[in-house]
């Protein structure tokens, strides 16, 4: 009987030992997969381009601050939303179903407020470890100082121009003035002032 006790204490002391390794194991691995979630989520908070995911169904699944703050969505709930809801008139969804890669396309997005932005987007599917597409992810950023500068740009051109043409219109014009003006010059030393020629 003792010996019997003694097997059964120690085979309680081996699986007490194992359970406590795997239960130190699990703590260990559930830390830093909370360590690592919250990393991820501070990235995507961080991008100074918005940043929205979707599912296959085109449902908002994350949004980051940036995009919530540009899409003027602040207080809003935005996760489960379609993504056509939010950005009604961006055919962007068209794209991403058929597995279209959007790359720095600009588009020009009416939002639900009536307001209208321009923005550079970028969108790549999302694929799981079979291969199936389950959503996809978007990244944009508003380039309305960028358009700003462009027309600025366009305006210096035209201005430009415009000067050029002034310039060559002046010599034009300049030309025959001076001609006239040593024709002048000339018959008045030549001439008499009082004669008829």
């Amino acid at each position: 009987r003792a010996l019997g006790t003694a097997i059964l204490l120690l085979l309680l002391l081996i699986t007490s030992f194992y359970f406590i390794t795997v239960i130190q194991k699990y703590n260990t691995l559930n830390h830093s997969l909370i360590k690592m979630k919250n990393y991820a989520f501070n990235i995507v908070e961080s991008m100074p381009n918005g940043l929205i995911s979707i599912d296959k169904n085109g449902a908002v699944q994350t949004i980051n601050k940036n995009a919530v703050k540009l899409l003027g969505l602040v207080g809003k709930r935005v996760k489960g939303i379609l993504i056509t809801d939010l950005l009604p008139s961006c055919d962007i969804w068209k794209s991403l179903v058929s597995g279209i890669e959007i790359n720095n396309e600009q588009i020009n997005c009416n939002l639900t407020d009536g307001s209208s932005i321009p923005l550079s987007m970028n969108s790549r599917s999302l694929i799981n470890e079979s291969g199936d597409v389950i959503g996809a992810v978007i990244i944009f950023k508003d380039i309305r100082d960028i358009k700003i500068l462009e027309k600025k740009v366009e305006r210096t051109k035209r201005l430009a121009s415009m000067g050029r043409m002034a310039a060559g219109i002046a010599h034009e014009i300049r030309n025959p003035l001076s001609s006239i003006k040593g024709f002048a010059q000339y018959f008045r030393n030549k001439l008499n002032s009082e004669s008829d020629d």
